[in-house]
């Protein structure tokens, strides 16, 4: 499949929006921010797991849809994903090892953790995308033989389902199976409902003849969906924004929580496609945000060291002061670009 350089330029957004939701707390912590402003940027860029599995299920059927038609071609597919979900196994065996470092009584639940008998406090939204790949062909095959209504309505039920399911879950209850299914901040069935969703706006994208009217029909939904949620949002619950910056609404997700997050990653879309289209920002719109996408999982396993800024900086300059500690983090940063652009490079004269 070619790339789409749009595709992977989003996809390189939302990996940097996830490593900013996992740094700007620390941002505040040393002084750099005060504690309304974290929670408001948190607020915003907590659109990134959902943006991530929008991206997801819209990049599975720009591959997949002409390819998936009876459950024999699912077969084939799941055989040729195979390298695919072992790289998401062991990039999430990895980030689990990564965060005994960050947290030191962790230590002691490590093997418990790799062996799936206990959940990870880093990097489990890649043990969500394992089951999504699984399960995301069927999803293709079922979009390819019914109407859209049906799969849409499909999609919803699968979600009021299994987020009622959820909200009636008790916290002392201790299946991580039922967790992972139904409750956990990456409850697998509510999310993967937006996959879905996801899959749809391909559909829709791509019986749309021309970009113009792909823009103004994405930038009505989004718009749309966005503005409604928040009204929503801010008449139901008296602090909205903490709500959102500290992940209230999302275990299991709550509706206006999707909502809001979809029509957010679809205006950022939008905005992303119009930069590039302006040539706006090239060195970060043309070069790093695709590079990210095309290595997005080398990226967001590498984002989990940049937890070591605090160690090193301990370490480096027998002392953990806040600026120290940022030249580390940005030299870390500079770092995993390096290896990343390295590897992409590779892969690039690979194809060749």
């Amino acid at each position: 499949m070619n790339r789409i350089t749009w595709l992977d330029t989003s996809r390189g957004l939302a990996i940097v929006l996830l490593i900013l939701v996992h740094y700007v707390g620390a941002l505040e912590t040393r002084g750099f921010i005060s504690y309304e402003a974290m929670n408001l940027v948190k607020a915003f860029l907590r659109v990134a797991t959902p943006y991530f599995i929008m991206i997801f299920g819209f990049t599975f059927a720009v591959a997949y849809k002409t390819k998936i038609n009876s459950f024999r071609d699912v077969l084939v597919i799941l055989k040729r994903l195979r390298k695919n979900l072992l790289l998401v196994f062991i990039a999430r065996e990895i980030i689990a090892v990564t965060a005994v470092f960050r947290y030191g009584n962790y230590k002691t639940d490590l093997v418990d953790v790799l062996l799936y008998k206990n959940f990870s406090q880093s990097g489990e939204i890649l043990t969500f995308y394992f089951f999504a790949i699984l399960l995301a062909p069927l999803a293709m095959l079922l979009i390819n033989k019914v109407k859209s209504s049906i799969f849409l309505f499909s999609a919803f039920s699968l979600y009021i389902i299994s987020y009622t399911i959820g909200y009636n879950f008790s916290s002392s209850d201790n299946g991580l199976l039922f967790r992972f299914l139904f409750f956990d901040v990456y409850a697998f069935f509510p999310f993967f409902s937006l996959a879905m969703v996801s899959m749809y706006l391909y559909t829709l994208y791509s019986s749309l003849n021309s970009d113009y009217q792909r823009v103004k029909t994405f930038l009505l939904i989004g718009s749309t969906l966005f503005i409604i949620s928040l009204i929503l949002l801010f008449g139901l619950y008296e602090d909205v924004v903490v709500a959102l910056a500290t992940a209230k609404l999302k275990s299991p997700p709550q509706i206006l929580y999707m909502v809001l997050y979809s029509g957010e990653a679809i205006l950022l879309t939008i905005f992303v496609c119009v930069l590039k289209y302006k040539n706006l920002l090239p060195i970060i719109n043309n070069r790093l945000l695709p590079l990210l996408g095309r290595n997005s999982l080398l990226a967001y396993v590498g984002h989990y060291f940049l937890f070591l800024a605090g160690p090193i900086a301990f370490i480096v300059l027998d002392e953990r002061t806040a600026i120290g500690e940022l030249i580390i983090f940005l030299s870390l940063v500079t770092l995993l670009i390096t290896v990343i652009t390295t590897r992409d490079n590779f892969k690039t004269k690979g194809l060749k």
